[in-house]
């Protein structure tokens, strides 16, 4: 610390009364020291000025970097010993002090200041979930940090790998497209680097696109086969659910091929008549729903023909259909109409005589329908029922008569027949 010089008054100055005017801190050494000698930016710190209190005294103080002045505060220390200033920018400081004594001169004292950047802070978020094939964005702001740039991280294993960078504004601010990850479902653990500070960790749930192709409709027993494809999710395991009193309930279960793509067969209700939904689920995330309809399988018997009067029985099963309604009908005039009906066993079968047409020549055509599903068809051909009488002889000349009866053949031709050298021959 320099001192301050010693003034003595001089015999004039005493014989005029000025003796009184000697400042008392003429005696006192000059000097200048600061609260902290490490601030941040935008901290207050304390200078405080130690001398230079004498009447008419006046302090200056500078706070110099380089060539540049950042500020310039006066005073007298007697009635203002301290100044309070605010950091304004980072780097090394000198705080210049200069006394003005009252008669004209100066002393000078100095310290030094550092200031530093103040502790950075990220706040930063992004989609907790999406789906795979969409970009995720990470957005936030990083407090102390204007205009710098920053990485994206993502973990991997015990270690953090770069998979993306980014700037943020004059205000700290930031948003960062992210396409790390962006083909592949799992869950992925992220963070933003920022002037060598790093964020709290940010997990993305990646979730594959999961859909299924429509199902046609097939009879019951018939071969039925879900396809879809997981994107995103290579040779993961999926299953095929059915819904079953409105909750959904695992039917199948596979695994992926390397394209995410999936095949299986859908054995639920193979043997029962109903409409069924499917759908599946990979890694947690369900596709699209599809309906199976399986229809009944009606496959019907019966004798190619049968005389007029004769039973002719219609044997069947419909696959599918137990203990269900069904009706025989009869192709009339070209429409189909129904003859009768039933109610199929336990097991879909049915049995029941073939009444339409009986008692009437002719070629009879047949189908069952059950639950609206018609089954084959099959023809029966009536066959009329003939009986003839004579008598047994008579005379040369004599007249005889030939009576008979053709059973479900009312008003058709007929003809007379004489067997002729073993031959038959007609003969009316």
């Amino acid at each position: 610390m320099k001192k301050a010089r010693l003034f003595v008054a001089s015999a004039a100055a005493l014989a005029l009364g000025l003796g009184s005017g000697i400042p008392a801190s003429a005696e006192e050494p000059f000097g200048v020291t600061v609260s902290k000698r490490q601030v941040t930016v935008g901290q207050k710190y304390t200078v405080s000025v130690q001398g230079c209190t004498g009447e008419g005294d006046r302090y200056v103080l500078r706070i110099k970097q380089g060539p540049f002045t950042y500020d310039t505060v006066e005073g007298n220390a007697a009635t203002k010993p301290t100044q309070t200033l605010t950091a304004k920018d980072t780097g090394e400081f000198r705080v210049d002090a200069t006394c003005f004594v009252y008669d004209g001169a100066s002393l000078k004292a100095g310290t030094r200041l550092t200031v530093v950047a103040p502790p950075v802070s990220i706040t930063a978020g992004i989609d907790t979930t999406l789906p795979v094939g969409k970009a995720a964005t990470i957005k936030g702001r990083a407090d102390n940090a204007w205009d710098v740039p920053l990485t994206v991280e993502r973990r991997s294993g015990s270690t953090w790998v770069k998979v993306a960078s980014g700037h943020t504004d004059d205000y700290g601010y930031f948003r960062v497209g992210l396409r790390d990850g962006i083909d592949r479902a799992g869950t992925y653990t992220y963070r933003v680097v920022v002037a060598g500070k790093a964020s709290t960790s940010l997990t993305l749930r990646r979730t594959p696109l999961v859909s299924v192709n429509p199902v046609k409709a097939v009879a019951v027993d018939a071969s039925a086969t879900l396809t879809g494809q997981a994107k995103g999710a290579p040779r993961t395991p999926f299953a095929v659910q059915v819904q079953v009193n409105g909750k959904w309930s695992t039917s199948k279960t596979g695994t992926t091929d390397a394209a995410g793509r999936f095949s299986a067969r859908l054995t639920y209700g193979a043997n029962k008549a109903g409409t069924y939904r499917f759908r599946a689920v990979v890694a947690g995330q369900a596709s699209n729903t599809v309906t199976l309809k399986r229809t009944i399988q009606a496959r019907i018997s019966a004798p190619g023909s049968a005389s007029v009067g004769a039973r002719a029985t219609l044997n069947g099963q419909a696959k599918g259909a137990p203990r269900k309604a069904y009706a025989v009908q009869a192709l009339v005039n070209g429409r189909w109409s129904t003859s009768k009906t039933g109610t199929t066993n336990a097991a879909g079968r049915f049995s029941t005589p073939l009444t339409y047409g009986a008692n009437k020549a002719g070629t009879y055509r047949f189908r069952v329908v059950v639950a609206g599903q018609a089954s084959n068809t099959v023809t029966l051909k009536r066959t009329p029922v003939i009986t003839v009488s004579a008598p047994k002889s008579a005379k040369a000349g004599a007249r005889v008569t030939l009576s008979g009866q053709a059973k479900g053949a009312p008003r058709r031709g007929y003809a007379e027949q004489a067997l002729v050298n073993d031959r038959w021959s007609t003969s009316k």
